[in-house]
């Protein structure tokens, strides 16, 4: 639905992504409606167009949340008045705003635009002062300007927002020069929504280098995150890139080759495998594993333990392969226990940990989940985390 009134004013705005809720002073019934969403440039005093939805809060009741909005020309003297004197442009309060629109009327915004040496005329404006206010205005405009400039390519206010916040002036050829740029510098654009912008941007190929390298680099991302793979064959990453894009294999073999050339993705061979890893992902591998082998260096030999003593402390039997476990985590730096539920695993943790204790060592003990903690703990005695 649609909603049009004065903005009256603000009562929250966040700075850092333009979310604001503000009260709109409007023709029907209740006399003033809540709105919330992005709207970084909403002033009081402004006549705006919203549409959105209507929604029920549990704490402050029906809200409007708005989809899309925009600024209509204040339409009377007091409507510029309270537009200047509503904090967008600094230097004008109240009392400044009604002595510039007492001496220009409905002629002040036109005059701010194009003569602004003319606020040298109203009392209380000095060069000085007259630098700030002008400097605000134009920011304010340039900002409401590119922010429509960029709504035809499908981008949102709050997409918009954070362009404007990170490119300033420069938003809008940074998105005509290269959509998928967006992916690296700004927080919630992803490869979808870059590749939805760059079908708005004249001349831009679908076999375009900057698509073919988002693509590929989605790719390695999504396996990532949706299966926990850490690299991906080259020959499958061309696969799954190729399905994504929509584009020939073979100009995809050759970006993911030039895209190694110049550093933005790592080769690796896993095996005979030809591995292709992003370089973060390839630092944090690298990195666990040299600390994996610096743990993995034995540790002092410990003359004072014997599996068949702790066996017979706690009452238990360990079968050969759990002896076997037992001993060498004592003789280990690291070491990999893995089998089924019911193979004896909480066990081979027990008989440790009473070695540890016996010998006067100090441990901890951790698991990924909650309940796997409490196990543990019901099993050895000891603190889980």
């Amino acid at each position: 639905m649609e909603i049009t009134g004065i903005v009256d004013r603000i009562i929250f705005r966040n700075a850092e992504n333009g979310y604001t809720v503000l009260s709109l002073r409007t023709d029907s019934e209740e006399g003033f409606a809540t709105l919330c969403g992005t709207l970084p440039l909403a002033s009081p005093g402004e006549q705006l167009r919203a549409e959105g939805t209507i929604k029920y809060h549990p704490k402050y009741g029906q809200q409007f949340m708005v989809t899309h909005a925009e600024t209509l020309a204040p339409s009377t003297q007091i409507a510029i008045e309270n537009y200047l004197a509503g904090g967008t442009v600094k230097g004008v309060g109240p009392a400044m705003a009604r002595l510039i629109v007492d001496r220009f009327g409905m002629d002040t915004l036109q005059i701010m635009e194009k003569q602004p040496e003319r606020l040298l005329e109203v009392p209380g404006i000095g060069r000085k002062k007259l630098e700030m206010i002008m400097g605000s205005f134009r920011e304010n405009r340039s900002m409401r300007d590119i922010l429509m400039a960029l709504a035809p390519y499908g981008i949102t206010v709050n997409q918009a927002y954070r362009m404007y916040k990170t490119y300033g002036d420069l938003a809008l050829a940074k998105v005509q020069e290269n959509p998928y740029q967006l992916i690296d510098d700004i927080d919630g654009i992803g490869f979808m929504t870059a590749d939805a912008i760059a079908q708005r941007v004249a001349g831009f190929e679908t076999n375009s280098a900057a698509r073919l390298f988002a693509g590929i680099k989605y790719a390695l991302q999504d396996a990532k995150n949706e299966y926990g793979h850490t690299y991906l064959p080259a020959e499958k990453l061309v696969l799954k890139a190729c399905g994504l894009l929509g584009v020939y294999s073979e100009l995809l073999t050759d970006a993911v080759d030039a895209m190694i050339a110049e550093g933005s993705l790592v080769e690796q061979f896993v095996g005979e495998q030809r591995g292709v890893f992003l370089p973060y992902i390839a630092r944090m591998e690298s990195s666990i594993a040299q600390k994996l082998m610096q743990l993995s260096e034995p540790p002092v030999a410990n003359p004072f333990w014997d599996v068949s003593q702790y066996e017979r402390e706690l009452g238990l039997t360990l079968s050969e392969s759990q002896r076997e476990a037992v001993t060498r985590a004592l003789d280990a730096g690291v070491m990999i226990i893995t089998g089924g539920p019911g193979t004896g695993k909480t066990t081979i943790i027990r008989c440790i940990t009473h070695a540890f204790a016996g010998m006067g060592m100090t441990f901890a003990l951790a698991a990924p989940t909650g309940r796997a903690a409490k196990r543990m703990t019901e099993a050895t005695g000891a603190d889980a985390k």
